[in-house]
């Protein structure tokens, strides 16, 4: 029997096709792929409940099909959802679309039990289903944008909504797929970059999946973080096709090191190392030492193959507390997340470094002994560059 998953977020990603080539697209140039029956079917064999889902591509409205097909196959499975929604570019209008997001929106309002906030209930009623329609100066219009928003509120029922949404003067625009090509934006400033791989975790104190998971159109599992095409076949934890989600799962929490706000701050560094906003050399050794407290972390697995996440975290610091402080009086080193100094004293950290290896002596020597000498290597050595080996910056 399958052990089945509950997702705060899961995204399908419906189909790489699209019927525009705008600028700004993260994801890089299309693809002739879309999802199968097959694909959804072993997702959704898995997937217990989610809180929200979401449809991405590639314009998932060119494929209004699998979007019935996937939408019936949740009310037929009765599985359990809070919400759903997708962007669109806004040139399809579709009314098998529109049908499927009512029966769906349908199906989860009369599952839904009403609390004492009746104006809460009455909000989340209304906006179950939605559909935003994205507009800026970056897509190539032959359309009204807000005539599209308008034609879907006229066939979606009072459970769904349909928005424009805008790209804000202020905003920006990832440094991805086809954007890296666009030297207009590319020397704008106003660009961010998305280099920084982190591991699916469950949210305290339950059994649901925390992070926002996607399924590729061809099966392939990743984080739902903003990424390229590219990136999502480089740098996944597995295909559904061939294995149950529970056990990618599983690899997904201990294939990456960093968590999805650890990640986030090596973003922010390195967008602002690579847009001038910080100075170079303060950014090289920021890069250098989270560079470090990766490739620690990545040792510290094969070595205390044992330890949950937390207890990993807390011994590489120990160990780089040790290493890099060489008395009570030095400097004190810095966790990723929240970005603050590590106040242990060296003592302490020498303590518990000493219980956790007779603990691992005890518990798993052969792993210990084979990996221990690659530990203080990974801290010393120039580390594994993270952004080397998930995206191509140039």
């Amino acid at each position: 029997m399958k052990s089945k998953v509950i997702f705060k977020s899961f995204c399908f990603e419906i189909t790489r096709k699209c019927n525009m080539k705008c600028l700004h697209c993260m994801r890089g140039e299309a693809q002739d792929l879309t999802i199968s029956k097959q694909v959804i079917d072993e997702c959704l064999d898995n997937i217990a409940g989610m809180y929200d889902f979401i449809l991405t591509g590639g314009e998932s409205f060119l494929e209004p099909d699998m979007i019935e097909y996937l939408f019936d196959e949740i009310i037929r499975r009765e599985i359990t959802v809070y919400g759903f929604s997708c962007v669109t570019n806004g040139s399809v209008r579709s009314e098998k679309v529109a049908k499927a997001w009512n029966r769906l929106a349908d199906y989860i309002a009369a599952r839904y039990k009403l609390t004492e906030d009746a104006e809460g209930d009455r909000k989340y009623l209304r906006s179950i289903g939605r559909i935003t329609v994205s507009y800026d100066k970056y897509h190539q219009l032959e359309y009204d944008a807000l005539e599209t928003v308008k034609w879907y509120r006229q066939y979606l029922n009072n459970h769904c909504i349909a928005l424009r949404e805008n790209l804000e003067e202020n905003e920006t625009i990832h440094a991805l797929g086809r954007v890296l090509e666009n030297d207009d934006i590319m020397r704008s400033g106003k660009i961010d970059y998305v280099v920084c791989p982190h591991r699916i975790s469950l949210l305290k104190d339950t059994n649901m999946v925390e992070t926002g998971v996607q399924v590729g159109c061809n099966g392939i599992i990743t984080c739902a973080k903003d990424s390229s095409f590219e990136q999502q076949d480089k740098k996944n934890f597995g295909n559904i096709l061939t294995e149950p989600l529970f056990d990618i799962m599983q690899r997904g929490m201990r294939a990456e090191p960093f968590t999805e706000k650890e990640a986030a701050v090596y973003d922010r560094v390195y967008t602002e190392l690579r847009t001038g906003k910080i100075d170079l050399k303060q950014g090289n050794e920021l890069l250098t030492y989270f560079d470090s407290v990766y490739t620690a972390r990545k040792v510290c697995q094969k070595i205390y193959p044992w330890m949950t996440f937390e207890e990993m975290v807390e011994a590489v610091y120990d160990d780089m507390n040790i290493q890099l402080r060489k008395t009570e009086d030095s400097p004190y080193i810095f966790t990723i997340y929240p970005l603050e100094e590590y106040k242990v004293t060296r003592e302490e950290s020498i303590k518990r470094t000493q219980t956790t290896k007779i603990k691992a002596l005890l518990t798993d020597p052969l792993s210990y002994f084979s990996n221990l000498s690659s530990l203080k290597a990974s801290i010393e050595e120039t580390p594994l560059k993270i952004w080397d080996g998930f995206k191509r910056c140039e």
